[in-house]
């Protein structure tokens, strides 16, 4: 892929926030000259020293806002395409924000769209540019061929006499003049058509971020019921564990009968089910500390199946197993790939009809990889719909199950841990999703 130079000027005072949308931008094929400034003055500074095709900015900053940056930008007359980047922003921020003149805003930790985006702002700004130097083109022919006008109509007043021959060049000239303004014309109709389909843009941008404001939300609301969960399975831990003590009290000192005994060691083993269930409960809702460790895939996946085991019985789903012997550990951010698998779980259960069906995990080798298929017995998958499946928003999901953001955010991750993800599908024969990841080096 051919790389292309790039004058970021990124205006941030977070120099990890700035490296990750640096990151991204290279990732997209560009090769960006950056520099960062966290200050109005150094934003003037920037401005007047140098050119830039792009910027970045930081709607929050220590001594000034993302706001204050556009209007100082907006004052130097430059056109060039501007992102605003916020941790938190809410709807009517953002509708405000373009209005006022950026071209796009950009969540934070989720700037895997900046490169496209990117992409089609500079587009679109060479698109503005080309429009300015044709129309000033054509306002410069119009104002020479005004002033040949004006010079050929004062050489008639003065030479009233002059030969047919002056005359005719006259009219000929006049009939350039109105070529040129009929082209001047359509010109104008055609810029007013760009302009129509660029408002055309901004509204679809809009709805899509508005789009991503509500599924942020719903994000956050998870966090929070996520954060419950945990304090209430530390809330029932101690309990427990009183609980199994007097178990195995009555256990070593009580005489029972057989039959009481056996019950005794049935309510012990649940006891301990319960404890394992609590203990994946609160690892699966620890934030994620972002940093790779040492993973084995099949252990997660048995704590992902604890916590997923009442919702399959619900839904008279089977689980089969297919684990490979001396399987490979991976190094991985543990949380996001536990969350990829989750997320293909889930989809696997509502793929299945609701008199039940059948999900089948499978782990192998793959050279210098590890694979995890997740196959299940579900409606399938119809080929036009293969291509769309990892886009955003794009779900097969009713509108009330389906947000079209699970398998978007699952190809980013294993992206990002240099993995890819398989998908094998038939209308009404199910679908096998297979996440390959690189195996941990011996």
């Amino acid at each position: 892929m051919t790389t292309r130079n790039l004058r970021l000027l990124l205006i941030e005072d977070s120099e990890d926030d700035a490296l990750l949308a640096v990151e991204e931008v290279c990732k997209g094929g560009y090769a960006p000259d950056c520099t960062r400034v966290d200050t109005p003055q150094a934003v003037e500074a920037a401005l007047e020293s140098d050119h830039w095709d792009v910027a970045i900015v930081d709607y929050n900053l220590p001594s000034f806002t993302g706001m204050d940056a556009l209007r100082i930008i907006q004052e130097k007359g430059l056109d060039i395409p501007l992102f605003l980047v916020s941790g938190a922003i809410g709807e009517e921020q953002v509708v405000e924000a373009m209005k006022a003149g950026f071209h796009d805003v950009i969540v934070k930790g989720h700037y895997t769209r900046l490169a496209q985006a990117l992409g089609r702002e500079l587009r679109e700004a060479g698109i503005r540019r080309e429009r300015r130097e044709a129309l000033e083109e054509l306002r410069r022919a119009h104002a020479e061929l005004e002033q040949r006008v004006a010079e050929r109509t004062a050489e008639l007043v003065l030479a009233h006499q002059e030969s047919e021959q002056t005359n005719r060049r006259l009219r000929l000239e006049i009939e350039a003049r109105k070529k040129a303004e009929a082209a001047l014309l359509e010109s104008e109709k055609q810029l007013q058509a760009i302009n129509y389909d660029l408002e055309r843009r901004v509204e679809r941008r809009t709805r899509e971020l508005q789009e991503t404001q509500r599924q942020y939300l719903h994000a956050e609301k998870l966090a929070a019921i996520g954060r419950l969960s945990a304090s209430i399975a530390h809330e029932f831990n101690n309990p427990l564990q009183g609980i199994m003590s007097i178990l195995n009290g009555l256990k070593k000192r009580a005489i029972l009968e057989e039959e009481d005994r056996e019950l005794l060691n049935a309510a012990i083993d649940e006891s301990k089910r319960i404890k394992d269930l609590i203990s994946s409960l609160r690892e699966f809702n620890r934030p994620s500390s972002g940093r790779k460790v040492v993973m084995d895939v099949q252990k997660s996946i048995d704590s992902l199946l604890l916590l997923q085991e009442s919702d399959f019985r619900s839904k008279r789903i089977a689980v089969v197993l297919n684990y490979a012997e001396r399987l490979p550990q991976i190094m991985a951010v543990q949380d996001q790939i536990e969350q990829v698998f989750l997320n293909l779980l889930a989809n696997a259960a509502d793929a299945c009809p609701p008199s039940g069906g059948v999900i089948t995990i499978s782990t192998r080798r793959e050279d210098q990889r590890v694979a995890v298929a997740i196959s299940d017995t579900g409606i399938g998958i119809r080929p036009e719909q293969m291509d769309l499946l990892f886009q955003p928003f794009y779900t097969t999901k009713p509108e009330v199950k389906g947000t079209g953001l699970g398998l978007s955010i699952c190809y980013g991750i294993v992206q990002h841990h240099q993995g890819e993800i398989r998908v094998d599908s038939q209308p009404g024969n199910g679908s096998t999703f297979t996440v390959v990841l690189p195996a941990k080096g011996e």
